[in-house]
């Protein structure tokens, strides 16, 4: 009795021996075993990932299981399974099985270590019994063979903990057959062993791995070697189990085995989940696992040997470890058309005929004794081995079509449902209503339960794009007109997300989940650089696009001493002021100090288009369109008033494109005005040559003129040098290049101010209106530009000036920005560089002489000035049509005060200066037309004079007008008669460079003799005839004058490139069918169509596209020489 007792204490000891190894996974290249010492070498063309294996794998980790693994949830295992099919061993597995084992056995043999030893008739023995002889006492009703396990990777047979508390073995070092259950085996006859091997104590397999450079190496010893032998190898132990089989060897020598003997049995009641779709089978049944655990764990290295499924019929089937059984509560078993999984052949034969059948219990063969789970009566429904197909659909579609790969048996009584939902069904499809994008499963069930169902899955799909990159926030958000719900909905459906090359599922095995529900982006298990592209995918919906960047561009409003204070130029930064005035009486002789110089009488508005302009405290954003209203930057407007200014000053540039940190562009904001891309750039009040301009920021790293903006470690923000790029910082703008414009060095006249300026005339309206800064490079004498002198920064309003009709004045002043070089003044060689927003920097080279550097001041005469102010106030607004009164009275205003300004400070003029301003206030007065004459009432016999204008007289303009006698027979005019003069209208103001490419320009005469001459400021944007014939060359403006004698006018042709638009630039149609090309051509004209594969896709001459057969083609479409590619997929 005490020996039992003993017997029963050790057993389970000599158990976890026999089956103990190491945890770290091999794959195994080994020669044959002997019953002595076996080496084996593990290959580096194994390889694991570091997911895979872990020497840290602990208990913990099985209880999170759902946090690292969860792809395999659908498949019927549960979360954190995928890895340790992979991996193979159980949570907590790491060898200390083995070295219980060493440490409880050591010493304790009953012979001398490594000595064959003598087998008694009756004793037990642990042998390799193969799965068929194993199963087959225990099997009822179930003749068919139990095959071995052929396993495609062969390292999961070696690895700790895969056959459920390696109760298994493998046949061969290569690992790639599982082939039974290491079990006690009462040997009636010893003589019965006499052909089947014996391993010893002294038996002993080494395994050196190297995984990812970490070398170790793990020793097998004895009972342990059984892992890896051949079937009915055997061991013999050094105490007798408790529990066997007993072996029997008739006269053939065909060896049997009874049934498990000596094994305690227990009942234990447990829920079960059947599961009909499984990446390990046909079914996967899921036992309780807490009740489960209870009495077997699995991962605590109870020994699992072996797992009987009982039917209601009294029909049981075998499982095997790896196949059949994993973590002791998750079961699987294939009925046929589940033929591998993850590369391992998967045998159906012995399971077949479960389909159909009811299953009531599980029972488990354990180092725990025999366990008999109850289960709840559970059918397994007949596989049909039909297969469904489901049309992929749009979000908008009514229905779905379903392809069977067969029909169904005849009594498959069909229900559909469409995520579980019941779906009706039509002559061609199934109905769908209120689908999200996404993927959804279709599901035919059999209504009388007796089939599985059969399901697929298919994808609706819509064309609106969700989400779109915040690069300033660095994270996802609602597209435009995109609710919250649908957003989260998008963001929750995020399948993958592909980083430069490198793309990281958002779930399953290894997943990286990047993208939250909130669109926030988690990085921090990714590689991810500096410019990488990043491509956000999602099931159903558009991929979304972007390109990380750690810097983020915007434009910001800098102040002038800010956006010099990095540059090369003279007294770069400084902010001093000058209390000295200028000739013109103003202050403005200091370094890069606001501007107050740019008084109100004067196009004040014109301050708006690139500088930041602050009119009585606010600053402005831009001006309407007839220039009387103001618009501030903080969104109110006023109607403009001059009478009320107050104050007005010019402090710096409004729209510099800037780098900056994403991290730091908050707090630059705070003192900063910034627009991001998207926003608007505006700016203007259009006149003449000049024109207001709207447009949308995009600044990137190649922007031109980008500064890069760092914050110092005290909070300031430093402002860099302007770099070069090759981009315009404008949305769906190219860099534009300034071209048909003339540079004139002018005479020193020091107008205002300056002592040297550079006018630019022709084409100079555009640049105008985008001008920022201009810089001036001093060279003195050198005429090869080598060895500067000197560079100087300058101010809008200051220096730089630009004229709605007299082109841009760049003027350079003696001030705090700019001093001569000792021994030099000002003549000699120069390089002007204009910095516009949009545009290539303009640079003008020049030699500037001593007529061009500015004279004394004093020497102009007062009377001319004199002459045309008396001229200006004398005006009566009666004489003049109304339109041109309006048009001019503002201008004749600006002009006239400042006449009065220079005439009182007329010792500080130069006589150049002053007819310079003469022409200003001329050129206003030359815009009023005189009003019509009066024309004469027909005499009436009984008319009188009006009482009430007895004394009328003629007006002064028509001194003398009387009235034209009466005339019985004549009809008066009912409008006035037409005022002397031309008028010149073009048949079209715009003209391309293909297609459309003349327009002709009409001439009125009234009144006028003469021969029609016509001229073209800039013949390389277009000519014009002797006939008004207009013919475009090249991209860009020109100004046709129209002379007829005295009287000119001025008509502008605008010269475009043709265009040509498509509504969408590809298409996925079905064969058979057809789309149609929306193409838009600018200028209209003849479009053609042309397909690259009319074998896949026809094209008309309508530009209707027909799908041919399945594939790919694309559909050129021309017109006016200008191409554009439709990509065409037909199903």
């Amino acid at each position: 009795m005490a020996d039992k007792k003993l017997l029963r204490k050790i057993a389970p000891i000599i158990m976890s021996a026999a089956v103990a190894m190491t945890s770290s996974p091999v794959g195994v290249m080994a020669e044959d075993f002997t019953s002595g010492e076996v080496s084996v070498e593990v290959s580096d063309e194994t390889i694991y990932d570091s997911d895979e294996i872990s020497d840290d794998y602990d208990e913990s980790s099985e209880a999170d299981d759902s946090a690292d693994f969860g792809t395999d949830t659908e498949d019927g295992f549960e979360s954190g399974e995928a890895a340790e099919e992979e991996s193979g061993f159980e949570d907590g597995e790491t060898g200390d099985t083995e070295d219980a084992f060493l440490a409880n056995t050591e010493g304790e043999t009953n012979n001398e270590a490594g000595a064959v030893k003598t087998v008694e008739d009756g004793q037990i023995v642990l042998m390799n019994i193969p799965y068929e002889a194993f199963y087959r006492s225990e099997l009822k009703n179930n003749d068919v063979k139990v095959d071995a396990f052929t396993s495609a990777t062969k390292a999961k047979t070696k690895m700790s903990g895969v056959m459920n508390g390696n109760a298994a073995y493998h046949t061969s070092a290569e690992g790639n057959e599982l082939a039974g259950v290491t079990f006690p085996v009462k040997v009636n006859k010893a003589s019965d062993l006499e052909n089947f091997k014996q391993i010893t104590d002294s038996t002993t397999i080494e395994i050196t791995t190297n995984m990812k450079g970490q070398v170790s190496t793990n020793t097998y010893t004895g009972a342990a070697a059984l892992i890896e032998q051949p079937s009915y190898t055997y061991y013999v132990p050094a105490e007798t189990p408790a529990y066997y089989k007993e072996m029997s060897v008739d006269e053939n020598e065909n060896i049997s085995f009874g049934a498990v003997q000596g094994m305690s049995e227990q009942n234990v009641s447990v829920n079960a989940e059947l599961k009909l779709n499984s990446k390990y089978g046909d079914y996967q049944l899921k036992l309780d696992e807490t009740a489960v655990k209870a009495v077997v764990n699995a991962s605590n290295g109870d020994k699992i040997y072996g797992v009987i499924i009982n039917t209601t019929d009294g029909t049981t089937y075998a499982l095997r470890h790896l196949e059949n059984i994993w973590k002791g509560k998750e079961l699987a078993w294939s009925t046929g058309f589940t033929t591998e999984s993850h590369g391992c052949p998967i045998s159906s034969d012995h399971y077949k005929s479960m389909m159909g059948k009811t299953i009531s219990s599980v029972t488990y063969y354990t180092d725990k004794g025999e366990i008999n789970f109850d289960i709840p009566d559970t059918y397994v429904p007949v596989k049909t081995g039909v297969s469904a197909t489901v049309d992929n659909i749009k979000v908008t579609d009514a229905e779905v079509k379903v392809e069977l790969s067969e029909a169904l048996p005849s009594d498959y009584s069909k229900k559909y449902a469409v995520d579980d939902v019941e779906a009706a069904t039509t002559e061609t499809g199934v109905k769908v209503t209120n689908l999200t994008p996404g993927t959804h499963t279709l599901t035919i069930s059999d209504a009388n339960g007796k089939y599985a169902p059969v399901s697929a899955t298919f994808t609706a799909t819509t064309d609106t794009v969700m989400a779109s990159y915040d690069e300033y926030e660095g994270k996802l958000v609602a597209a435009a007109d995109i609710t919250a719900e649908q957003f989260v909905a998008f963001t929750k459906t995020v399948s993958k997300v592909k980083i430069g090359d490198q793309e990281y599922a958002a779930s399953g095995k290894g997943a990286v989940k990047i993208v939250q529900e909130d669109g926030t982006l988690d990085y921090s298990k990714t590689a991810v650089n500096d410019g990488d592209t990043v491509v956000v995918s999602a099931a159903g919906y558009p991929d979304v696009t972007f390109v990380y960047n750690e810097n983020v561009y915007v434009y910001a409003g800098l102040t002038w001493a800010e956006y010099w204070a990095s540059e090369d130029v003279y007294n770069a930064g400084s902010t001093a002021s000058s209390e000295e005035k200028d000739r013109r009486g103003e202050s403005d002789l200091g370094a890069f100090d606001a501007v107050t110089r740019a008084t109100a009488n004067h196009g004040l508005h014109r301050g708006s288009f690139q500088a930041i302009a602050v009119l009585n405290g606010k600053t402005v954003s831009h001006w309407s369109a007839d220039g009387k209203t103001v618009y501030y930057a903080d969104g109110t407007s006023e109607v403009f008033n001059r009478n009320n200014v107050t104050g007005y000053t010019v402090t710096g540039l409004k729209y510099v494109p800037v780098e900056i940190k994403r991290a730091d562009l908050a707090a630059f904001a705070e003192s900063h005005a910034i627009v991001k891309n998207g926003g608007q750039l505006i700016g203007g009040y259009g006149e003449k040559e000049l024109k207001s301009y709207e447009a949308v920021a995009n600044v990137t790293a190649n922007t031109n003129g980008l500064k890069k903006v760092t914050k110092a470690e005290d909070g300031s923000f430093v402002i860099g040098a302007r770099q070069n790029g090759t981009e315009s910082g404008i949305k769906d703008a190219e860099l534009k290049v300034a071209d048909g414009i003339t540079a004139t060095v002018k005479p020193g006249n020091g107008s205002y101010g300056e002592f040297l300026r550079v006018d630019l005339t022709g084409n100079y309206g555009d640049l105008g209106a985008h001008m920022q800064s201009v810089e001036w490079a001093y060279y003195g004498n050198d005429s090869t530009y080598t060895n500067r002198l000197a560079n100087y920064g300058t101010k809008f309003a200051a220096d730089n000036w630009m004229h709605k009709m007299m082109g841009i004045q760049l003027g350079l002043t003696e001030s705090g920005r700019c001093k001569l070089p000792e021994g030099t003044d000002g003549t000699g060689y120069w390089i002007l560089t204009v910095h516009a927003l949009g545009y290539q920097d303009y640079v003008v080279k020049f030699q500037a002489k001593a007529e061009n550097i500015a004279k004394p001041a004093g020497d102009a005469d007062s009377t001319p000035l004199e002459n045309i102010i008396a001229e200006a106030k004398a005006l009566n607004e009666a004489d003049y049509t109304p339109e041109s009164w309006a048009a001019a009275k503002d201008s004749i205003a600006n002009e006239l005060e400042e006449c009065e300004e220079m005439l009182a400070n007329i010792k500080n003029q130069t006589t150049y200066g002053v007819e310079e301003q003469i022409g200003h206030l001329r050129e206003a007065l030359n815009m009023l037309v005189k009003a019509p004459a009066p024309t004469a009432t027909p005499a009436q016999p009984t008319a009188t004079p009006a009482p009430a204008q007895p004394t009328a007289t003629p007006t002064p303009a028509q001194p003398t007008a009387t009235p034209t006698p009466a005339q019985p027979t004549a009809t008066p005019s009912p409008t006035a008669a037409p005022a002397k003069g031309i008028t010149a209208t073009a048949k079209a103001s715009t003209i391309y460079t293909k297609g459309k490419t003349s327009t002709t320009i009409t001439v009125v005469k009234n009144d006028v003799t003469g021969k029609v001459k016509f001229k073209s400021s800039n013949k390389k944007v277009a000519t014009v005839s002797s006939k008004g014939v207009v013919k475009a060359k090249k991209a860009g403006k020109t100004t046709i004058t129209v002379k007829v004698g005295n009287y000119t006018k001025k008509v502008v042709i605008q010269v475009k490139k043709p265009s040509l638009k498509l509504a969408k630039s590809s298409a996925t149609i079905k064969k058979g069918k057809t789309v149609k090309i929306k193409a838009t051509a600018t200028p209209s004209g003849k479009v053609t169509y042309k397909s690259s594969n009319k074998k896949v896709a026809t094209v008309t001459a309508k530009g209707v596209v027909k799908g041919k057969k399945k594939g790919t083609a694309t559909i050129t479409v021309t017109s006016n020489g200008v191409s554009k590619k439709f990509k065409v997929k037909v199903k």
